[in-house]
């Protein structure tokens, strides 16, 4: 991932965006949203959609530190 989307795209996208995060959405009846971490198998996070979308970012933001930490030295 080469630049970190602001958090307007995440919410236009949220779908997307969380995918890419490695969590899928699912609206509850009640208004929230929950999101459910792919590799875990369990869900990691239920509340407003604002705070979906934050916790969808600051996990973007960690893939990439990550990814920027373990790619090679340029040459």
């Amino acid at each position: 991932m080469s630049k970190i989307p602001t958090q307007t795209t995440i919410a236009g996208k949220l779908n997307y965006y969380a995918y890419r995060a490695g969590f899928t959405v699912h609206p509850q009846t009640d208004g929230t949203i929950a999101l459910f971490d792919i590799r875990a198998k369990y869900y990691v996070f239920r509340g407003a959609r604002q705070r979906a979308i934050m916790f969808v970012s600051d996990e973007l933001r960690i893939k990439a530190r990550q990814s920027f930490k373990s790619s090679p030295p340029p040459m």
